[in-house]
């Protein structure tokens, strides 16, 4: 048993004071312990979180970003998105090809960066040339004035018997699907139509002044064909269940895409086949095969894309 004044000096000030201190010590060891442990779980909570839900996204975004060139670029296509999910810096990245011939041609990439920005290509500021040195065709619509068209005749001059090319070619009124198959010659691969977005109003307030030519990253379109090169049985029926699907979930493209419907629809409340119309289109042929189009009194305008050898 403690003496007198042992007892004494346990309760004294100085002892208590000892033990708030050492009180507080422990409670703030175990306030640390505590925060650090939730701070951790929290962290791997977010990042489970965050690699569970990217996915989603990332795949999200490649539909919006697949269906903006499934419509927008003359005969540009994407292919399968590879996904990279990670805590930072997530991605997805598809190749963008031309098919000209029976050849698959890179173009460059179709990216998604963190599933949040949107990116196409876009040709050289300046430039009549992009950055893989294809040279980027331009398409004049019937409804306006020009100071020059182009015409492809120079450039045919000087392409070799074993090349294959594309070419853009500009008409002089509006087609349908069905009557421009029956103008084009048999020896003609049709690619690629370009369908005319310009409502009565703007083409006439358009007319008024020369214009600029669009090139090949601005216009709207369909192929005729799916990316291994089979015929579609009904390509303008697909290009309208695409544009509807556009209007729908093709994310910051889903207001222009509105407006590109709004303009082809016609007196239905719906646009049906017959509300599209194609004012220009790619070609493919050699040669022999596309000179053979220069004196057609349906093509205005003409020019070479991508040349490749057979």
């Amino acid at each position: 048993m403690k003496e007198p004044n042992e007892l004494d000096d346990f309760f004294s000030p100085s002892s208590n004071d000892k033990i708030i201190q050492q009180a507080k010590r422990k409670s703030k060891r175990r306030i640390f312990l505590v925060s650090g442990a939730t701070i951790v779980l929290a962290t791997l909570l977010i990042g489970f979180t965050k690699m569970l839900i990217t996915p989603y996204y990332l795949d999200k975004k490649a539909v919006e970003q697949q269906l903006y060139y499934e419509l927008v670029g003359a005969d540009q296509r994407v292919g399968d998105w590879e996904m990279t999910n990670r805590l930072v810096g997530s991605s997805a990245t598809a190749p963008i090809f031309k098919i000209v011939g029976d050849r698959h041609v890179y173009v460059g990439d179709a990216t998604l960066q963190n599933a949040t920005e949107n990116r196409h290509l876009q040709p050289l500021v300046g430039s009549d040339d992009n950055y893989n040195g294809s040279r980027v065709m331009h398409f004049y619509h019937p409804a306006f004035q020009y100071d020059t068209k182009a015409n492809a005749a120079k450039q045919l001059a000087q392409l070799q018997n074993n090349e294959v090319a594309e070419m853009a070619i500009s008409f002089n009124e509006a087609y349908t699907l069905e009557r421009l198959q029956q103008l084009l010659p048999s020896s003609i691969t049709l690619e690629w139509n370009w369908v005319d977005t310009f409502t009565k109003a703007e083409a006439a307030s358009n007319s008024k002044e020369a214009e600029e030519p669009m090139n090949e990253y601005e216009v709207v379109g369909f192929p005729m064909a799916d990316n291994q090169g089979e015929a579609y049985s009904q390509p303008v029926t697909q290009f309208v269940e695409t544009l509807q699907r556009a209007t729908e979930k093709s994310g910051p493209y889903k207001e222009q895409f509105k407006k590109v419907y709004e303009a082809i629809q016609g007196n239905e409340k719906r646009v049906t086949e017959n509300d599209v119309k194609i004012v220009g289109a790619v070609v493919v042929g050699t040669k022999q095969q596309l000179t053979t189009l220069m004196n057609k009194t349906y093509i205005t305008a003409s020019e070479i894309g991508t040349v490749v050898q057979k």
